[in-house]
């Protein structure tokens, strides 16, 4: 571990260790030093310059690096610099604090820089006052965590705050940046600037006074997507000034105002028009609970409102399509949560002749005050909505309780799916809210309702076949169930339909009224008997059979019927005005004939 200088250079190699790792500068041409208390700051003066070889670390507490170099690469890092350190407790990372490097002098414009990042930049927890910007260069690396980035004025009157620029070929891993300005610089329109061709830069947990601006000045297009940001907080205007990209931001705050993003174009780089884009994402991370427990296996399910601003983009180099509803499904983990990442703004042209700084109307896809609501059900449970808020700083939670379903007969979906046939309103019932979860998204309510013995098929019309090709069927607005009787009560603002020898009892009622059809059930007759049913007080046949069994069944929509029985050998048997206005098993006793002879 060395500092050596050399023709207004500083060069550190090897690692240097201790606390105050700048302490070997003590002394070198160029370099004057402060101490108070265990604190030293060391300033370089404007025409020297420091390059970082080996590894060092600047912990704040113990020192601090102030360069005055107007213009150049006043800070070169080819090896490992760590700004602040990374402390480690029982109760979790913590971040030293204090100030760390202290760029006096600065670039001749804001857009410059005059510390370059070749290597590997460590960046935690502490400040960087700057009048200049941080350059990532080809093959660079960037991480930052929770760190403070103090712009003010450098050798330039430009108010416009100082950015960390990103090349092609670098790289980046920043979660927590907050970005203010000192001084006499009162306005910031750049934090973050990307000039390289990335197929994705990662931002997350970014306050700052300025926007980041994506701008791929190199010949290469770069895939979708190049740039993704998470909650990123802007204290002014917009959000980012987009040139030539497609970027992502999740969880970022400010996208509804009237500019949250400026959108531009470059003609000269490359050799097609590039256009920027804006996708604002909404990461909506939700729990569902039954009896204060996670419940596994539950559907969910959202589309997207179309608010009037939807159109084509004039961007087509990255493939997005807007017109059209997009749809969100997910299904909750054996904890009971579940996270789904919707779309809840863009930002686009529409005209491919549009000029620069330009803010189209909002895409917005949310609904009124930008919410979001999955609708969500598993089988055997409540229907039930669960709504999350977009436009905020922070990734949408939400937890939702639900309860039993009592309708539901039988708890095994899998039993209630091998039904060949659905003859009773409890099979209804449970056989169409199987069917609302596997296809939750053409469904968001139950299909049909039940108490009881009734099921409520709403405005459906409802056809009861006895040879269906399968138990259960939904075409448009036709129910199709298979059964050769139905036994119950259904009711429908559409028509009620028997099919190929399907019958019903029960009360049904549809456009054409309301009929209540029984079941009239003999029991104890001899065999061979001839039955006959009529309606009552009328010779008009309802039913019958010439050779019966030991017992009879039949139908009737009439409230009242007489019946007759005859057999040979036993007494003629006629029944007047049997009520018949509900089910009905009767016992027939037949008596011998004693006049009955056959010779």
């Amino acid at each position: 571990m060395s500092y050596s200088y050399s023709g207004g250079v500083i060069t550190q190699t090897g690692t240097e260790t201790g606390n105050d790792q700048l302490a070997g500068l003590s002394g070198l041409t160029g370099v004057t030093s402060t101490t108070l208390g265990e604190r030293t700051v060391y300033s370089i003066d404007s025409s020297t310059r420091i390059i970082f070889d080996g590894t060092c670390v600047i912990d704040p507490r113990y020192c601090e690096l102030e360069t005055n170099r107007l213009g150049g690469s006043g800070i070169v890092v080819n090896g490992t610099l760590d700004l602040g350190k990374e402390l480690t407790y029982a109760f979790g990372t913590q971040y030293t604090s204090g100030r760390a490097l202290n760029i006096l002098g600065g670039s001749n414009v804001p857009w410059g820089s005059v510390f370059d990042v070749n290597g590997t930049l460590n960046w935690y927890g502490c400040e960087v006052e700057t009048g200049s910007g941080i350059r990532v260069k080809n093959g660079g690396t960037i991480k930052i965590r929770d760190g403070v980035f103090i712009s003010r004025l450098g050798d330039h009157t430009i108010q416009q705050g100082n950015t960390i620029i990103f090349e092609t070929g670098s790289t980046s891993d920043i979660i927590g940046l907050k970005k203010t300005l000192t001084g006499s610089l009162t306005n910031d329109n750049t934090a973050i600037n990307i000039l390289g061709a990335f197929t994705t830069i990662n931002l997350s947990g970014v306050v700052s006074t300025g926007p980041m601006t994506p701008d791929n000045r190199s010949t290469t297009l770069a895939p979708v997507p190049f740039a993704v940001v998470s909650n990123w907080q802007r204290l002014q205007a917009r959000v980012a000034t987009i040139f030539t990209n497609l970027t992502h931001f999740i969880d970022c705050a400010s996208w509804d105002t009237s500019s949250p993003v400026a959108i531009n174009r470059r003609t000269a780089y490359g050799t097609v028009t590039r256009h920027g884009q804006a996708e604002f994402y909404r990461n909506c991370n939700g729990k569902i609970l039954f009896n204060g427990s996670g419940l596994q296996g539950v559907k969910l399910y959202w589309k997207d409102i179309d608010n009037g601003n939807r159109g084509v983009t004039a961007a087509t180099e990255w493939g997005q399509t807007y017109n059209n509803y997009r749809e969100y499904t997910t299904t909750t983990d054996v904890n009971g949560d579940f996270t789904s990442q919707v779309l809840e703004a863009a930002v686009y042209n529409t005209d491919v002749n549009a000029g620069a700084n330009l803010a189209p109307a909002i895409d917005d896809r949310t609904e009124s005050g930008h919410k979001i609501t999955f609708k969500g059900y598993k089988y055997g449970y409540s229907l039930f909505d669960i709504q999350f808020q977009g436009n905020r700083i922070v990734a949408a939670e939400a937890t939702q309780p639900v309860i039993a379903d009592a309708n539901i007969t039988e708890s095994n979906k899998a039993t209630v799916d091998a039904y060949t046939e659905i003859d009773t309103p409890v099979k209804f019932y449970d056989r169409s809210a199987s069917h609302l979860e596997d296809n939750l998204g053409t469904y968001l309510d139950f299909i049909v309702t039940r108490s009881g013995n009734q099921i409520d098929a709403g405005s459906y019309n409802v056809t009861i076949d006895a040879t269906a090709s399968s138990a259960f069927d939904i075409t448009g607005n036709l129910i199709t169930i298979k059964a050769s009787t139905f036994i119950g009560d259904i009711t429908t603002t559409g028509t009620i339909t028997l099919q190929n020898g399907g019958t019903f009892v029960g009360t049904f009622t549809d456009t054409a009224g309301t009929t209540t059809v029984t079941q009239l059930t003999l029991t104890g007759l001899k065999a061979n008997s001839e039955v006959r049913i009529y309606e009552a007080g009328t010779t008009t046949e309802i039913d019958g059979v010439e050779n019966s069994g030991t017992t009879f069944a039949t139908t009737t929509s009439a409230s009242s019927v007489d019946i007759v029985v005859h057999a040979l050998g036993y007494e003629y048997q006629r029944l007047n005005a049997v009520d018949t206005s509900q089910n009905l098993t009767l016992p027939i006793s037949q008596r011998l004939d004693r006049n009955y002879s056959n010779p």
